[in-house]
């Protein structure tokens, strides 16, 4: 498939050449004047397609749009191994030539050209790289494409869960801040609790509210940059991509900094932590980001209203916690009515429970009421 128009044009330009040869073997005097026609617009076939093959550089596109942009997008799951730069690069390729062709009225050239099962292949391609090619798209908006800001009365819930887990001196980092509200809450909120911590908010997009804000790409953040990982929590709402594949980039980034709680908005196919670090789940809610949970950054309706976003299967909402903090973790969630049990990972009850592991001593079973 990848060689299927390179292969039918060096036949085509092989065939021209053979023509244009034994042309001219062949007196003038007893050439078909059908072959002159057909010689030239082949030539001029041949022509356009090199012209368009010339004239775009894959390599030069994507160094013109900045480097930093295409590193966010390549991820540990990708789209899929038989989409590669060499078959895309074809396709469009393939697909300039014809379209001139059929503009000038040669449709069955164009046809030749570009056949239509490769325009299904690459509609196929094009649904699964409308995330991955959101930075060439879309510029400095980047974050904006395929994103969803988490709705600011919901922030204040996870800030009311949170900030328990939070100590003197600890560093709240938001990765992929947004409208930067989560910080703001949750200082406020620890100020009232008589906690002092610092804040780092990271995004490409400026927000309104610039607090503790730096404009910066994630994933350029270097391991120094950062407080030693027992100070550190992080989180929260990543762009998701196909099939997570930018959430699982984020957290993999988050990951190298150990940070002792990572708090996540992130859809239940997301990679889970546990799996790829020494990090146990603390609970899980699947249903706080139920309903109109989001808005769609930068959208207003014909009411000047903000785009609101209903999620038919909404992503939960984790807290991990890295593994040698678990027991301190799992001790101020029963105190404050987030779980049930040593061994209850579900914030809404009934839903799921990990498996306890082998009785150590402990009491399983034991039962706190929430706080007032």
């Amino acid at each position: 498939m990848n060689f299927k128009v390179n292969d039918y044009l060096n036949k085509r330009r092989m065939e021209s050449i053979e023509k244009r040869l034994s042309k001219q073997e062949v007196p003038s005097d007893f050439a078909d004047p059908n072959d002159v026609d057909d010689e030239d617009v082949e030539s001029r076939v041949l022509s356009i397609i090199d012209e368009v093959d010339s004239s775009f550089s894959f390599e030069e596109f994507v160094k013109s749009r900045g480097e930093t942009h295409a590193q966010c997008y390549q991820s540990r799951n990708d789209v899929g191994k038989n989409i590669t730069t060499g078959l895309v690069e074809t396709h469009v390729n393939a697909a300039r030539a014809a379209l001139k062709m059929f503009e000038a009225g040669r449709n069955e050239d164009a046809r030749a050209i570009f056949d239509p099962d490769l325009l299904v292949q690459l509609m196929k391609h094009k649904t699964k790289l409308e995330i991955y090619l959101s930075p060439f798209l879309h510029g400095m908006r980047y974050t904006s494409f395929g994103r969803h800001f988490t709705k600011l009365k919901k922030l204040e819930e996870i800030v009311e869960r949170l900030h328990s887990y939070v100590q003197n001196g600890d560093t709240i980092v938001d990765f992929c801040c947004g409208s930067n509200d989560l910080s703001c809450l949750m200082k406020a909120k620890l100020e009232k609790t008589g906690k002092s911590c610092f804040f780092k908010n990271f995004d490409l997009i400026l927000p309104k509210n610039t607090f503790n804000f730096e404009k910066r790409d994630w994933l350029t953040v270097k391991k120094e940059e950062l407080p030693d990982g027992s100070r550190l929590i992080m989180g929260l709402n990543p762009p998701f991509g196909f099939k997570s594949s930018l959430a699982n980039t984020f957290i993999q980034k988050a990951l190298e900094f150990k940070p002792k709680i990572l708090i996540l908005i992130v859809p239940s196919e997301t990679k889970r932590v546990d799996a790829i670090a020494d990090y146990d789940l603390i609970w899980e809610d699947a249903n706080l980001l139920s309903g109109k949970s989001f808005y769609l950054p930068g959208s207003i309706d014909v009411n000047n209203k903000t785009i609101e976003q209903w999620n038919n299967i909404p992503p939960p909402l984790y807290l991990w916690s890295r593994r040698d903090w678990t027991w301190n973790h799992k001790a101020i969630a029963l105190q404050q009515g987030h779980i049930t049990h040593m061994y209850h990972s579900t914030y809404t009850v009934g839903l799921h429970h990990a498996e306890p592991p082998p009785d150590d001593g402990i009491v399983q079973e034991m039962e706190i009421s929430p706080l007032d």
